[in-house]
């Protein structure tokens, strides 16, 4: 057990590149003394994450990747390592546990420090392991999550070491990075075999370990319908009743259990729609988006063609990233993108590929048709501008703008 403490604590002096919105995060939410869990699918730098957070301050810090042998496998040997790292330093203000799946009855332990309130506790996992709704049984509710998602734009730009440019944005739509992208190769052969690596390590330790995924093969193609049609109004049965055409029989109840395994995964997220007129959501016709586009380019990526939806997917992250809850408007026959709401903020967001004199009216007249007052924004490749119609003024703005400000 000390040498899995001593390989830790080196493991601490690996140089990592902050990403000033979760250390942000983290500063603030510690001050209330809850269970911090940073958490998100597979390598967006949870771990980086929370070392950087902690390299100055006084932390007992375990890496479980480091234990081979199983040393520390229980609440019993969490108890035993934290009071080795006390007797080799001192009492810690916080507990850092990196991968706390892999330790058994580990809310014993991490419960008992809770109660005892002498340090903040930090964990980190993988979340297909561990839903929201078990996390209130875990803990009790006395927790924080804080998702950790992939390079925002901002950040892509950070690791880059370049400014903000219209060609650094394009880059950015072709490959949505992870942050160990950064740290390999460039050339593409390279890159396309790491983003492979995480979407097989994805299927096979989170998707396969936990749900009964017995044909790999409808699994992958139902994943490939999502590339091509996730953007749209997808059913079931429309999945099912497509792939049994193509000669690939299955059923809607087939189909819904393996996009529900992609979900426990995070490799998509799903979307409600809400009746703007009734003010309730509708309990059909999700829409769903990928947690990180690059995945599902790595299939194929055509600007021609899908640059449209990436636009609208890294929005979609985008708000998600900055605490909005976010619903796809309804009312009626038309549709808003995105109805963005945190707190008593609310906007209202049209995302779209160009927009221009001959499709204005059409490209915003969703947004017109709303009855409330709220910001109303279209995001597309144009230079910024502001419309008035009938009336209201429709501001429109080019995402790469957007993504650089406050949304």
């Amino acid at each position: 057990m000390k040498e899995i403490l001593k390989e830790s604590e080196a493991f601490l002096k690996a140089p990592v590149m902050t990403r000033s919105l979760y250390h942000d995060q983290l500063t603030h939410l510690a001050q209330t003394k809850e269970v911090l869990i940073v958490t998100w699918q597979r390598r967006t730098g949870k771990s980086s994450i929370v070392r950087d957070f902690i390299k100055d301050k006084k932390a007992c810090y375990l890496n479980k990747e480091l234990d081979l042998e199983n040393v520390v496998a229980n609440a019993v040997d969490l108890q035993m390592y934290l009071e080795l790292w006390k007797k080799e330093y001192w009492n810690p203000d916080y507990v850092v546990i990196d991968e706390v799946q892999d330790i058994q009855d580990r809310e014993k332990a991490i419960r008992a420090w809770r109660a005892k309130d002498e340090f903040t506790t930090i964990i980190t996992w993988s979340n297909s392991t561990l839903l929201s709704w078990e996390l209130a049984t875990f803990l009790t509710w006395r927790y924080f999550e804080i998702p950790v998602y992939s390079l925002s734009y901002q950040e892509f730009c950070q690791f880059q070491d370049v400014d903000p440019s219209l060609e650094i944005f394009e880059k950015y739509l072709a490959r949505w990075w992870l942050p160990e992208l950064h740290f390999i190769p460039q050339d593409d052969l390279t890159q396309r075999r790491y983003i492979q690596y995480v979407w097989e390590s994805t299927m096979y330790q989170d998707v396969l370990r936990r749900e009964w995924v017995p044909d790999i093969e409808l699994f992958q193609k139902i994943w490939s319908f999502l590339s091509h049609s996730t953007w749209f109004e997808i059913s079931h049965k429309k999945i099912a009743d497509t792939l049994t055409s193509h000669q690939r029989k299955t059923h809607s109840a087939t189909v819904h259990r393996y996009i529900n395994a992609m979900e426990y995964a995070l490799l998509i997220d799903r979307v409600s729609r809400f009746d703007l007129k009734g003010k309730r959501i509708l309990a059909y016709l999700e829409k769903f988006y990928f947690t990180d586009h690059g995945i599902r380019n790595m299939r194929w990526y055509s600007r021609e063609t899908d640059i449209w939806k990436v636009l609208e997917n890294i929005v979609y992250i985008e708000l998600k990233r900055r605490w909005y809850e976010v619903t796809v408007g309804k009312r009626n026959a038309y549709e808003i993108d995105f109805i963005a709401r945190k707190w008593e903020q609310r906007v209202a967001i049209q995302v779209s590929y160009l927009v221009h004199d001959q499709n204005m009216k059409r490209e915003v007249g969703n947004l017109e048709k709303l009855p409330d007052s709220f910001p109303k924004i279209v995001l597309s490749m144009n230079p910024w501008r502001e419309y008035s119609l009938n009336e209201q003024w429709i501001i429109l703005q080019h995402v790469h703008h957007r993504l650089t400000h406050e949304i």
